[in-house]
């Protein structure tokens, strides 16, 4: 059965320029019954010691939440220097996700020249090796390090890191051609995104489900009814996870979108056998 989540990011309903800290946000995904929440380290938390870790999970765990993944930070495009920096972060992310109990972290990767995939192939496989050993599994999540990632871009990549512990965390909006590259709805529609995700379904054990247009109670930009019955044709049992980022493109606020949201998802999912 797939599950429901969303990734803590929201932003304070009376400012509306400040994100809620994770405390409010594990509340609020309790008091909408979700699954499962996701957590970036660099958004929305105050602090990021081990008592205050030890606090969030406890808080999880009395709600019946589990943590699906947690962001390990940025692509491996850049200077030696910067590639060791991210290396570190990641292995530094997949050490918090042992402390919270998270089975993956993700690292956003896309599509990029000849000339750096090489060191790129490289560091996801020290990070890999390094996760192993932890029990962790390593996600790829769609974002352009250079380019937005086509379905053989992420085939390729997981071909080439060639570790068990490589996994694929599908981004309903992060692909070439798609409206969550170039948002308002000026996207190129020549271009048949959803034919990347039937390509990588088969290897995604996450998907993130981008919403921007929800305000009339339904996603306007992603056809979700078509990304459930992809999922559904590969027998995919893991989580949907919403990633709300309709702040510029839906008349609601953050909670509204995410709960209108949670709403239509998982009635689609009732729906779609």
């Amino acid at each position: 059965m797939i599950k429901l989540g969303s990734f803590s990011f929201a932003y304070d309903r009376e400012t509306s320029s400040q994100l809620v800290d994770p405390e409010t946000f594990i509340d609020f995904a309790h008091s909408l019954k979700l699954d499962a929440i996701d957590f970036a380290l660099d958004k929305g938390f105050p602090r990021t010691d081990l008592d205050y870790l030890m606090d969030l999970k406890l808080a999880c765990l009395s709600r019946g939440l589990s943590i699906g993944f947690i962001d390990g930070g940025g692509s491996f495009v850049g200077t030696d220097d910067e590639l060791i920096q991210r290396v570190q972060q990641a292995k530094d992310r997949i050490d918090t996700a042992v402390f919270l109990g998270a089975p993956m972290i993700l690292l956003a990767t896309g599509g990029v020249p000849e000339a750096i995939r090489p060191p790129m192939v490289r560091c996801y496989q020290e990070v890999c090796d390094y996760a192993i050993k932890r029990g962790i599994m390593v996600g790829m999540r769609g974002h352009a390090p250079v380019t937005e990632p086509t379905g053989e871009d992420i085939l390729r990549l997981h071909r080439d890191v060639n570790r068990e512990n490589f996994t694929f965390s599908m981004d309903t909006g992060r692909w070439v051609g798609s409206p969550g590259v170039t948002p308002k709805g000026q996207w190129d529609r020549s271009i048949d995104f959803y034919e990347f995700m039937e390509q990588t379904a088969p290897i995604a054990s996450y998907v993130r489900a981008k919403i921007f247009k929800i305000d009339k109670g339904w996603e306007e930009w992603f056809d979700y009814e078509r990304i459930i019955k992809i999922l559904r044709k590969v027998n995919y049992n893991g989580i949907l996870s919403i990633y709300y980022l309709g702040k510029n493109y839906s008349n609601c606020d953050d909670f509204e979108g995410i709960t209108l949201a949670t709403n239509h998802l998982r009635k689609l999912l009732s729906d779609i056998d």
